[in-house]
């Protein structure tokens, strides 16, 4: 993973937590203790959406048969990755957009300001409101749930699991801004500095 000369080989996450750390600013009792974290960390997430997929696999047996001969017909050759598989693909983003391993981040205003809204909001005394004002040290919580269960942005009927919905091109057909998001717009990743390690490549 390193040379004589410092220089970091590799794409994977340990060679670029290394790459970053060539002026040698983290010891490495502390590299360690970031690779435990790394390694815990993402084990729920993952292990929680592999098991939401295995239950919606398993209550539509018939998208279950179509994958498996998805699978089975890309055999062994996995030299187009994952891209070549599309029935696979919509599963995991279906997976991901229904149940989102984290369904809510919350974060604290670090200044006080105002929130541009995309649509104007009518409040219980009447009042229409286009921003949100937050100040200094209070929370904002980011629900991903509801926002990956709305019909503008998802298409007919987002509180059913539908996977084709991703091969059928259903998604944000009534033109809805798209959330910024490092992975086909969905929250399950976070996005800004703190994203996700564990997010697909652009």
């Amino acid at each position: 993973m390193t040379t004589d000369e410092g220089d970091v080989q590799g794409t994977h996450l340990f060679a670029k937590i290394l790459a970053g750390n060539l002026s040698k600013s983290l010891s490495t009792d502390l590299l360690v203790d970031q690779t435990s974290i790394l390694m815990i960390g993402g084990q729920d997430t993952t292990s929680n959406t592999m098991a939401f997929a295995l239950i919606e696999l398993a209550r539509h047996p018939a998208l279950q048969a179509s994958l498996r001969a998805e699978l089975l017909d890309a055999g062994a050759d996995t030299a187009n990755g994952f891209d070549s598989l599309p029935l696979l693909n919509a599963v995991i983003k279906e997976t991901l957009r229904f149940y989102p391993a984290e369904p809510i981040s919350e974060k604290v205003a670090l200044v006080d300001l105002a929130v541009p809204l995309s649509k104007p909001v009518t409040l219980k005394d009447g009042r229409v409101v286009n921003e949100l004002f937050v100040r200094k040290g209070q929370y904002i919580g980011c629900e991903f749930g509801a926002y990956q269960r709305t019909t503008s942005r998802w298409g007919p009927k987002p509180e059913e699991f539908n996977p084709y919905r991703w091969i059928e091109d259903q998604v944000g057909q009534e033109g809805e801004t798209m959330a910024s998001s490092p992975y086909s717009s969905l929250l399950s990743f976070a996005n800004g500095p703190h994203v996700c390690l564990g997010s697909p490549p652009l």
